[in-house]
C-alpha cells in the first residue's frame, strides 16, 4: 500500500488506501476539465499567468503563523460580518477560486470525515479566522492564497465554520500535506457531483451567487491603453480590454446561416466595449469567432462562429452557454433569434459614434417619443383598423355588392401596408424598437410565427415579410369567421370575439417580441375557431 510523502503531525508514515491517479498536464490549460494532481506530482510552469512553485519561505512554526496573523486579522475586509460561533468550535476555510471558473478542491486522506472531496478548513484552535483560512489551505492544497471577500457561514455537527472567497497568488498544489492525498481544480458545473455532503452544497450556493463579482478580481489593474479608442470603435475590442469568465462546458451548438457584407464584417471585427449599466454586452473578435459575455458578470454567453465567404463573412454556428448557474434561458430558437439580432446590430455600428448618446438616455427618449412601436397600446391602436378592414373584406364577399369589394380590399390593402411599414421602420411617424425592428430579428421571428416559408423569404426586406405574414393573418381571421358562420349556436361575444381576440394578442406579441413569453411553441397555424363550450 503507498504511503503519503509526507508523516502525519505525531511523525507517522500515512498509507493510502485507494490512491488517486493525476490528469495529463493539458488538463490544467482546460477550463472545461477536473485537473488532478497528487503528492508530488508533475504540474504546469504557470497557471493563468501565476507561477506554480512551492512557497518560499512559508511559515513553518507557530510563531511565523502568528506574525501573519497579526497582518492578516488587523487588515480590513469590507462587509464582513461578526462571527458567531453558536456554541460550537470555530473553524475557518476557503473556496479558492481561478480566473478561469475553476475552483480547488481537496481530497481527504482516505476520505477522511467521510468526505471524498470538500473546500479546505479547519479548527481556529490559537489563530484568528483568516489566518486559520490561509494555513489551512496551504497545508491541505500546498496554496498559497490570498482572502478577497467573506462567502457564508456554515454550521456541521461540532463547528461553525467560517468560508473565505480567496485567489490563488503561489505555490503549488504537488506540496498538499499528509491530509490531502489529492487536490483537484474543478469546473463550477462538476461541483455538486464531486460534493458529496450537503453542508457543502450550501457552499457552493453561495459560491454561486457571488460568481459574478470574480471576473473584476482577476482584471487588470491597469487598464488597457487603448482603451478609450476601443470604446469608441476606432480600433478592435479586445479581451483584455472587459473582466470575462471562459465559457462552462454545459453547452450547446446552433447552427446559423447569416452573411455579412465587407463593410459589415469590418465593423464586427471592431466587437463593443459597454459605457453604461444598460449597455448588458461585451464582444469582441478572436480570428473568425464572436465572444459575447454578459457585461458586468464576463459570463461567456455565445461564442459565434464565422467563414469567409466572397468579401464578408458568413456564420455558421454557435455555442451557446447552458449552464443554469450562468444563464437561465434554454431555448434554442429564441437564442439563435438574439444571436443573429446581436451580430445584425454589431455590424450596423459606425465606427466613431458608439456612445454619442447614453444608451439609457436613447432608450428613454425613444419611449416618451408618440407612437412609440414599444408601447402595447400604441400597437394595439395601429392594428385595430387592420382586424376591422379584415372582417369587413369577409362580410363584403360573403354578401357582395356592386362596388363593395373592390372598397373593401383597397382598404385592406392601406391598413395592412401601414402597419407593415411603421414596423419595417418606413414610417417616421412610428419609433421603433431600436435592432428588434429588423430582417434578422422581426423578420425572422414573422417567418417562423406567422407560418412563412424561409427559403422564399430569405432574401426579402421587412416590409415584404410583414405584409406577407399580414396577408396570412387575414386568410386566419377569415376562416374563423367562416367557422363562426356555420356554427348555428354561436354567439358574438361569446364564441366570435375571444376567438379574435386571441389572434389579436397573438399578433401583437409577435410584433413586439415578446411571443416566447406569452404564446411559448404557438405559430398562426395553431389558432382555430374554438366555441365557447368547448374551449
Amino acid at each position: 500500500m503507498p504511503t503519503h510523502p509526507h508523516l502525519d503531525h505525531l511523525g507517522n508514515k500515512v498509507p493510502i488506501g485507494h490512491p488517486h491517479q493525476p490528469s495529463p498536464l493539458g488538463s490544467w490549460e482546460d477550463p472545461c476539465q477536473v485537473a488532478t494532481v497528487v503528492p508530488r506530482g508533475p504540474m504546469p510552469n504557470r497557471l493563468n499567468h501565476v507561477l506554480v512553485r512551492p512557497w518560499k519561505p512559508a511559515p513553518t512554526c507557530a510563531k511565523a503563523w502568528e506574525t501573519m496573523s497579526w497582518d492578516e486579522e488587523m487588515a480590513d475586509l469590507e462587509g464582513e460580518p461578526s462571527f458567531d460561533a453558536q456554541g460550537l468550535q470555530a473553524a475557518a476555510g476557503a473556496v479558492v477560486v481561478e480566473p478561469d471558473g475553476r475552483v480547488w478542491l481537496v481530497a481527504p486522506t482516505n476520505a477522511f470525515g467521510g468526505a471524498q472531496f470538500a473546500f479546505p478548513k479547519g479548527h481556529t484552535d490559537t489563530f484568528g479566522l483568516r489566518t486559520t483560512a490561509i494555513k489551512e489551505v496551504y497545508e491541505e492544497s500546498g496554496l498559497r492564497v490570498e482572502i478577497l471577500s467573506h462567502l457564508v457561514d456554515v454550521t456541521r455537527s461540532t463547528t461553525r465554520t467560517r468560508y473565505y472567497l480567496a485567489r490563488r497568488t503561489g505555490g503549488t498544489p504537488a506540496d498538499m500535506g499528509w491530509e490531502s492525498q489529492a487536490v483537484l481544480l474543478a469546473p463550477l458545473e462538476d461541483l455538486g457531483t464531486l460534493l458529496t455532503q450537503a453542508v457543502d452544497h450550501q457552499i457552493v450556493d453561495a459560491l454561486l451567487e457571488r460568481m459574478g463579482e470574480w471576473a473584476s478580481w482577476f482584471a487588470q489593474h491597469k487598464p488597457a491603453p487603448d482603451l478609450a479608442q476601443a470604446k469608441q470603435g476606432l480600433v478592435p475590442a479586445r479581451r483584455i480590454h472587459r473582466p470575462t469568465l471562459p465559457m462552462p462546458r454545459t453547452r450547446t451548438t446552433l447552427t446559423l446561416n447569416l452573411h455579412l457584407t465587407r463593410t459589415e464584417a469590418e465593423r464586427l471585427r471592431l466587437g463593443f466595449i459597454p459605457s453604461a449599466m444598460e449597455e448588458k454586452w461585451f464582444a469582441y473578435m478572436d480570428g473568425d469567432t464572436l465572444f459575447e459575455h454578459r457585461s458586468w458578470t464576463g459570463y461567456c454567453i455565445s461564442q459565434v462562429h464565422f467563414v469567409p465567404e466572397g468579401d464578408g463573412l458568413r456564420a455558421t454556428h454557435a455555442e451557446v452557454n447552458r449552464f443554469p448557474g450562468q444563464y437561465s434561458n434554454q431555448d434554442d430558437e429564441e437564442d439563435r433569434q438574439s444571436i443573429t439580432a446581436r451580430v445584425s446590430g454589431l455590424a450596423a455600428l459606425e465606427p466613431g459614434t458608439r456612445h454619442a448618446e447614453d444608451s439609457f438616455v436613447t432608450a428613454l427618449k425613444a419611449s416618451l417619443a408618440p407612437n412609440y412601436l414599444g408601447d402595447p397600446e400604441v400597437v394595439t391602436k395601429l392594428l385595430t383598423p387592420f382586424f376591422q378592414a379584415v372582417i369587413d373584406l369577409h362580410v363584403t364577399l360573403a354578401q357582395p355588392r356592386q362596388g363593395a369589394v373592390s372598397v373593401a380590399y383597397k382598404e385592406f390593402l392601406r391598413t395592412n401596408t401601414l402597419v407593415a411599414r411603421a414596423f419595417a421602420g418606413e414610417d417616421a411617424a412610428y419609433p421603433t424598437i431600436g435592432t428588434w425592428n429588423t430582417p434578422a430579428s422581426l423578420g425572422a421571428e414573422a417567418i417562423q410565427g406567422l407560418d412563412l416559408d424561409p427559403s422564399y423569404h430569405a432574401e426579402e426586406n421587412l416590409f415584404c415579410i410583414l405584409s406577407e405574414g399580414l396577408a396570412g393573418v387575414s386568410m386566419k381571421v377569415a376562416e374563423i369567421l367562416k367557422a363562426y358562420d356555420q356554427d348555428p349556436q354561436a354567439e358574438l361575444d361569446r364564441d366570435l370575439l375571444p376567438n379574435l381576440g386571441k389572434v389579436r394578442d397573438f399578433v401583437i406579441s409577435l410584433l413586439m417580441g415578446t411571443r416566447c413569453v406569452a404564446f411559448p411553441g404557438r405559430t398562426l397555424k395553431d389558432f382555430t375557431y374554438t366555441p365557447a363550450k368547448e374551449a
